[in-house]
Parts: structure tokens; C-alpha cells; sequence
């Protein structure tokens, strides 16, 4: 244990023990109130944490835990794309199969919401807690984690949101579909426009890897995450006003509006001068002219998984640390074209 994460005279906490017996905190939480889904050996060490610090949990606060609400709390950073939607349909089918209610809160993009909102369910004392594309929120969760309340994170795990497991897809297959599409057709040069936190995530190592598999160059540009679609345009400029500019495109769902505006103002179409593939789908997208190709998830089979996953939880059945419940699939359209000479 680091010498300065915890010191004498300081209330200890779950996660004091959780680090100090080198485990996770949900699996601190297991051990610590008897369930049987714990080694052995981990329990051990544990307890053995756990004498060591002198923690002692609040009695009272478990006491409420026992007094179950059949409530799950789920907060969404944004609750407006078709994936995100989706999800939030999934789970509460799955919650009211299983006598359930969804409480559900929308952060809005702002991660100060996030956090409030997080209070604010922990206020109501929910019964577990599904969280989509969490970052930047685990002092936040920390109340939850004391007191045994079963957290997921959905679709991805973002910067400061601890070792939640993760209900997600996999994006693998289908990226090696799209990349091995646009090898095909001669690009040799492809780019993937997004944000920092997106970035970050298992997207850009597959796109990295395929492309490389084919001798394709792949880059990464930088957009900053707000709502303003003619913020996109500068990036995109300087993109294509480049002397080796890329021939593919790669983009989340929800710039792809930005990303059109700027590519007609600066005289390129699609698939003529650049191939344009998008991260997510909707029926917008199948309506344009050319229609965009996109490599897409089934949202409801993740807020399923993730609403079964918390309900056995509850019981005192732990998931695994990645949930895997279908893969992201590849769907060819006319936005794909021969690269430009």
C-alpha cells in the first residue's frame, strides 16, 4: 500500500481495503459481507486488510441496504443518440422482467451533472446503478462502493471511473470488415476524427492495427467535444487541405453532421474525393446521399446484459470484469468508394 493513500487517524474506507488487499473494490465489498462468489485466498487477504486499517463499516448505512427500493439507477452522459437509446430500452426491459424500475438521469454532456446526478440517486437509495460511458466520477462513487451497491459501466470505461465491470461490445471483427473494404479499393491513407475521451478507447487500437495489417497510413485528429457541428470545420480543412490527405474517414455518430457541413463547404463529396464511415448508425444516415456505411452495436442486447448482470449482483452473483453480449457489426454503403487518384 502507498504510504500516503491512507493514514492513521483518517476514517478508513472500502477502498483503503480494497488497495491494501490488492483487490478490486467490488470484490472488498463481496468479502467483506460473506458472499460465497470470492476465493479463498482473496477473502483472506481481505479480512486480513481489513484488521489491519481497523475499518469498521457503517452499520447503520448497511442496514438501509438491506431494505431493498426495487429501483436501478442509470445515468447516461447524453441521452440522444440511437445507441444510447437503445440501451436505455434494454435495460428496462430487463429490469421490469425482473420486478424493477429504472430511475434514469441525464448528465446533458457535463460532467459536473454526472456527478450531481450520481448524488442524487444515491440519495434515493437505488438498488444498483448502470452508468453509460462513465469518466471522471469515482470520488463520486465511492458512497455506493461502502455499501455494496452493485455499479456497471455500459459501452466504455472513461478516464476516473475505476474498475467497474464493463457491459460493452466488440468492435474488432467489424472494424477488420471496414478497414479490409477500403484496402480493397486501393486507400492507402485513412483518419479518425474525434475527441480526446474518444480517443482513448478500444476504437483507435483496432483502427491502428488493421491499418497496419494492409500498409494503409492511419492518423488520429483531435475535435473538441461540444455541440457546435462548425467547430468540426477548422479540423477538417486543415485535414483535407493536407499535401497526403487521408482517402477514408472515420468518425463518431454524432459529428457526422459537422463533418458534411465542412467537406460541402470546402467542395469534396462523398465517396468522390474521401470515403466516410461512421461510428454508430440511424435512419438519417441511410437517407443521405450517398447513404454513410457504419459499423454499429446492438444497444438494446447491451442494456439487457447490463440490467441482468446488476439483477444477479443483487442476488450475490458478481460479473465478470468485461461482459461481452454481442459484437459491433460492419454494414457496407455507398459513402465507401475506389480511393481518388
Amino acid at each position: 500500500m502507498v504510504a500516503d493513500e491512507w493514514k492513521p487517524g483518517r476514517v478508513v474506507t472500502l477502498k483503503d481495503v480494497a488497495r491494501h488487499a490488492d483487490v478490486s473494490i467490488s470484490t472488498a465489498s463481496r468479502a467483506l459481507t460473506g458472499q460465497r462468489n470470492v476465493q479463498t485466498e482473496l477473502a483472506a487477504r481481505v479480512w486480513a486488510a481489513a484488521e489491519e486499517l481497523d475499518y469498521r463499516p457503517n452499520v447503520a448505512a448497511r442496514g438501509l441496504r438491506l431494505a431493498r427500493t426495487m429501483t436501478i439507477g442509470a445515468v447516461f452522459n447524453r441521452l440522444e443518440s440511437p445507441v444510447a437509446l437503445e440501451v436505455f430500452d434494454g435495460l428496462g426491459e430487463a429490469a421490469h422482467e425482473h420486478g424493477y424500475s429504472v430511475l434514469v438521469a441525464n448528465a446533458g454532456g457535463s460532467a459536473g451533472e454526472y456527478q450531481v446526478v450520481l448524488q442524487r440517486l444515491f440519495d434515493q437509495r437505488v438498488d444498483a446503478l448502470v452508468l453509460y460511458r462513465p469518466s471522471g466520477v469515482e470520488a463520486q462513487l465511492q458512497p455506493f462502493h461502502d455499501l455494496g451497491v452493485p455499479v456497471v459501466a455500459v459501452f466504455a470505461r472513461g478516464p476516473g471511473s475505476g474498475d467497474l465491470p464493463l457491459v460493452t461490445n466488440g468492435p474488432g471483427a467489424a472494424i477488420a470488415q471496414a478497414v479490409a473494404r477500403l484496402a480493397e479499393l486501393g486507400h492507402r491513407s485513412l483518419a479518425y476524427l474525434a475527441t480526446p475521451v474518444e480517443m482513448r478507447d478500444n476504437r483507435t487500437t483496432h483502427l491502428r492495427e488493421e491499418s497496419a495489417k494492409y500498409g494503409i497510413e492511419f492518423a488520429m485528429h483531435p475535435l473538441l467535444d461540444d455541440r457546435d457541428h462548425a467547430s468540426i470545420g477548422p479540423v477538417v480543412h486543415d485535414v483535407m487541405s493536407a499535401r497526403h490527405r487521408p482517402t477514408g474517414l472515420f468518425i463518431r455518430y454524432r459529428h457526422v453532421p459537422g463533418l458534411l457541413q465542412a467537406l460541402n463547404a470546402g467542395g469534396l463529396e462523398i465517396p468522390r474525393d474521401v470515403s466516410l464511415v461512421s461510428f454508430g448508425d440511424a435512419e438519417w444516415l441511410q437517407s443521405t446521399r450517398p447513404p454513410i456505411a457504419t459499423i454499429n452495436v446492438d444497444g438494446q442486447e447491451l442494456g439487457r446484459a447490463a440490467g441482468r448482470a446488476v439483477v444477479e449482483w443483487i442476488k450475490g452473483t458478481a460479473p465478470p470484469a468485461v461482459i461481452q453480449p454481442s459484437s459491433a457489426y460492419w454494414v457496407d454503403r455507398a459513402s465507401v468508394g475506389p480511393a481518388p487518384a
